[in-house]
């Protein structure tokens, strides 16, 4: 067992945290929905974020922590809708609430790292309507984001990508990938700990009979996971590796690939979709 790095110490204080972000939830899609987005829907991400991980980390029930899932899903999702459907009226649900939206111009929340987490919640949910609007938003969208992603983040975008794209040539993707050296001095710990470990990974899902050698490099994956997030543990983003799970989840499903060990980063009811 590969425990977290983390133990919860005052857990009435996260409760109290987790209750206060729950009872704004309806005041942040009201905003959403009477501003036509607005700055508020990008940073729901992230929020939505930290309420999945302080519900993990408490021990919620599944049902309280898939809601928290969803709400990054549904945010982030409706977040993108919004550049791929700019001066298009689309059609949004959150939390229950469907409502329509008109897209418009961003560049704040549509970075490479926002992306990935909405993507992986939408994996983790086997959302495939979800992913298919994702893979939808264009290589421009990144370039213009606030956050400007460098050529590896590009390269593994398109991998990503790149799994739910019939005829994709995973080859060449991951080969681009795992040959890119423009990585931003400033990311080069979090590249090398959180996102290049994920290419193996996705070697092995198109490997044929590559269990063992997936569960391999999943386990030093989740090392590399909990050496990095170690320094900062009480980032939530930390406490549930987003892609190893989202990863071991298609593994599973796409290929019946099974870990063959147990951590805290990755919750095993999710990936055997016990919910």
């Amino acid at each position: 067992m590969i425990e977290r790095h983390y133990k919860e110490k005052h857990p009435e204080y996260t409760e109290e945290t987790l209750v206060d972000y729950e009872e704004d939830i309806p005041l942040m899609i009201n905003t959403i929905k009477k501003k036509n987005g607005g700055l508020i829907l990008g940073g729901s991400i992230n929020e939505a974020v930290d309420g999945f991980g302080n519900a993990i980390i408490l021990g919620r029930p599944h049902n309280d922590s898939l809601r928290h899932l969803s709400l990054l899903k549904e945010f982030g999702v409706t977040n993108f809708a919004y550049m791929v459907n700019q001066g298009k009226t689309f059609q949004a649900t959150i939390d229950g609430d469907t409502f329509e939206l008109t897209g418009q111009p961003k560049t704040d929340y549509v970075d490479t790292d926002s992306w990935i987490k909405v993507y992986c919640a939408a994996v983790m949910l086997r959302d495939f309507d979800a992913i298919s609007v994702l893979n939808q938003v264009s290589e421009a969208t990144f370039i213009s984001a606030n956050l400007k992603p460098d050529s590896f983040d590009l390269a593994l975008i398109k991998v990503l990508k790149g799994i739910f794209t019939p005829d994709s040539d995973m080859a060449a993707l991951l080969k681009d990938a795992l040959l890119c050296d423009d990585i931003d001095d400033m990311r080069l710990p979090y590249a090398h700990h959180i996102l290049s470990p994920l290419l193996p990974l996705v070697r092995c899902i198109f490997t044929a009979n590559a269990e063992a050698e997936f569960n391999q490099e999943l386990r030093e994956a989740v090392a590399m996971h909990k050496a990095y997030w170690s320094k900062d543990e009480l980032e939530a983003l930390g406490w549930v590796s987003l892609p190893l799970t989202a990863l071991a989840v298609i593994a599973q499903d796409a290929k019946g690939y099974r870990m063959n060990f147990e951590t805290d980063y990755i919750p095993a009811w999710i990936v055997n979709r016990e919910f």
